[in-house]
């Protein structure tokens, strides 16, 4: 029989080792360059939701949801949601949800309640967590084949509202929300997890892995770039972090500037400037698209060599950064993930950036890290 002693000292040496490890889901592309979805278990029901730590809301539609063309409703597959959920829903009295998704000229607006549930993500259970229940939503296409969104923000993006001080408007006021914890502050809170989070996309159906309080168990170049948050986590509402570079392979121009590390962004959103001379130097060059804002060339283009340094490392863009317009017919082109940042936007660093890196969210020090994939060789 162990000692007392001896017992703790292992149990303490498993609880180290399992801290290490974290815990560890798949994630999954419908398409390649589509936003990462993973699974999350609400009330033992098991859902597909788009993985976005651009937003913190974690919420599913329900099969009640009313999908909207402008102001006219319209059946619910055209607004291309993925499996609905049927359960018994207790909304928590006076709190109404409210979020705007997506930027300018391509806005998706969510609206429903707030209710408690069990939530399963990561072998992870939480129960009594807040979650949003979306029964109105309109035709954007951010939610294609998901049936809501895991939202990893700081809790400071959270669109919760009392019906008695509603948001104003449909592009949100911050000012009148309230807060709660998130799913993964409550990981933390309740000392499931260590307070980090780590994202390794793989650009493949497969999509990667997220990992709370862990690194993912793949092979990949463990020499990490950090970068502190550029704000204090309690005031942040994104995840934001200084680029000391992004150019041209060969180019030495001094691009520095902050930018928002978003996998519910596919593209990566840059000063204009850049994001046009980058476009230009594909082969054939890449053609502005005023409807999409964003551009446009042949499937076959020579994709020009780019990368991004961050800490004082260089990370290359490996990975296409091509989406076909139509997968189906590849002759209708492709559109560049290089895209130029929107009157009023900001720049982002979608996940076509995520897939060459493996990237390390982590609160408790406020600062992000960074390693390349194996397969994101400098060149």
């Amino acid at each position: 029989m162990m000692s007392g002693e001896f017992l703790f000292l292992v149990l303490l040496a498993v609880h180290a080792v399992s801290a290490c490890k974290g815990a560890s889901t798949l994630l999954r592309q419908l398409l390649p360059g589509s936003t990462p979805m993973v699974e999350v278990k609400i009330n033992g029901v098991p859902r597909q939701l788009l993985l976005d730590s651009g937003s913190a809301d974690t919420y599913l539609f329900t099969d009640e949801v009313t999908c909207l063309d402008g102001n006219v409703s319209v059946p619910s597959t055209v607004c291309q949601l993925g499996d609905l959920y049927g359960g018994a829903i207790t909304p928590l009295d006076g709190l109404i949800f409210r979020q705007v998704y997506g930027g300018p000229g391509s806005l998706t607006e969510v609206s429903g309640v707030y209710a408690y549930a069990t939530v399963e993500v990561a072998g992870v259970v939480l129960d009594k967590q807040i979650v949003a229940f979306a029964n109105r939503t309109d035709t954007g296409q951010i939610h294609t084949g998901a049936s809501g969104i895991l939202g990893l923000a700081p809790r400071r993006d959270e669109a919760i509202y009392s019906t008695e001080n509603p948001p104003r408007n449909s592009s949100n006021a911050y000012n009148v929300s309230l807060d709660y914890p998130t799913v993964f502050e409550s990981m933390d809170a309740r000392q499931l997890v260590e307070p980090f989070f780590s994202i390794a996309m793989e650009n493949a159906v497969r999509g990667g892995y997220l990992t709370f309080g862990g690194l993912p168990e793949i092979s990949f170049n463990r020499t990490f770039a950090t970068a502190p948050l550029a704000s204090p986590i309690d005031e942040s509402r994104q995840y934001q972090i200084g680029v000391d570079s992004l150019n041209l392979v060969g180019n030495v121009s001094n691009n520095t500037f902050t930018a928002i590390v978003d996998t519910g962004t596919t593209v990566c959103f840059l000063p204009e400037q850049l994001a046009t001379a980058i476009n230009r130097a594909f082969d054939p060059p890449g053609e502005y698209d005023n409807q999409t804002g964003q551009f446009e060339t042949s499937c076959t283009a020579a994709q020009p060599k780019v990368e991004a340094t961050i800490g004082g490392v260089r990370f290359p863009f490996t990975q296409s950064m091509l989406v076909p317009k139509n997968f189906s017919d590849l002759s209708q082109g492709c559109t560049s993930m290089y895209a130029p940042q929107q009157p009023g936007g900001v720049i982002i660093l979608g996940s076509s950036f995520l897939n060459n890196v493996v990237a390390v969210f982590d609160v408790g020090k406020e600062e992000m890290r960074f390693a390349r994939h194996d397969y994101a060789a400098l060149v």
